[in-house]
């Protein structure tokens, strides 16, 4: 985070080569590709708008990292105009909870009758560091694990899940399900032997390594992928 580089300017990204084919292209939740020139930045890698952070492991709830708010909306304009929000309205909203809110808010507003695809790139920064999560989550795991960390934890994947099943119901009930196609990723393996949280490091068997290693344990995760008609339901791949 705060480093002087980012993903290379040469390289060619996915919503830029959606673009080409008439996409709208949004990004929501955690960028961490480079920030240090605007160049690096969302909007200007192929997304007609972003909202989320350019660093990684802010604060859940405040959005503050190395001591800065890092909370905002930018976009283009018709005319292809940067244009640039700090969003301190959001300060004290869990951050899953207004990437998902954000995600359904773009699916509704879509206009069927518009030969205008769209693009929904959304990194959550759920489950990573700090671990936080509202209350009622960590309630929902109190007699399910010993230590709260652990309850934490899972009430941060639980968090994520709500999210993902709400935007998935925004798919269907827009009329958009046999039109979508809905890829679930991750870009790393799980922490192995994580010495501040024990309760919550995690294995990759049969894997060797994993987060910060290039072991497969660290670069080779599971993927989903939801395409009706497209897909067949419980194919499975390697």
């Amino acid at each position: 985070p705060g480093a002087p580089w980012g993903l290379p300017l040469d390289e060619t990204t996915l919503p830029q080569i959606l673009k080409e084919y008439n996409y709208s292209t949004h990004m929501v939740g955690k960028w961490h590709l480079g920030s240090h020139k605007w160049a690096y930045t969302p909007v200007y890698r192929g997304f007609d708008d972003f909202l989320g952070m350019f660093q990684g492991a802010e604060d859940y709830f405040t959005h503050y990292r190395f001591n800065g708010f890092d909370l905002r909306y930018d976009w283009l304009n018709e005319d292809g105009e940067f244009n640039e929000e700090l969003r301190w309205d959001l300060d004290g909203i869990y951050s899953p909870e207004y990437y998902s809110q954000r995600a359904m808010d773009i699916i509704r507003s879509h206009d069927k009758s518009v030969d205008k695809p769209f693009f929904i790139y959304l990194p959550y920064q759920t489950a990573h560091n700090p671990h936080q999560v509202s209350q009622h989550y960590i309630d929902r795991y109190a007699s399910d694990f010993r230590y709260e960390d652990e309850q934490v934890f899972a009430g941060m994947v639980s968090a994520m899940d709500d999210g993902i099943g709400n935007i998935t119901a925004a798919i269907r009930n827009s009329g958009l399900k046999e039109d979508t196609v809905l890829i679930f990723a991750s870009d790393n393996g799980g922490y192995v032997n994580n010495g501040q949280q024990l309760n919550t490091s995690s294995s990759n068997y049969p894997f060797r390594g994993g987060k910060i290693s290039v072991y497969e344990g660290g670069v080779r995760t599971p993927s989903l992928v939801w395409a009706p008609n497209r897909v067949t339901p419980g194919e499975e791949t390697s």
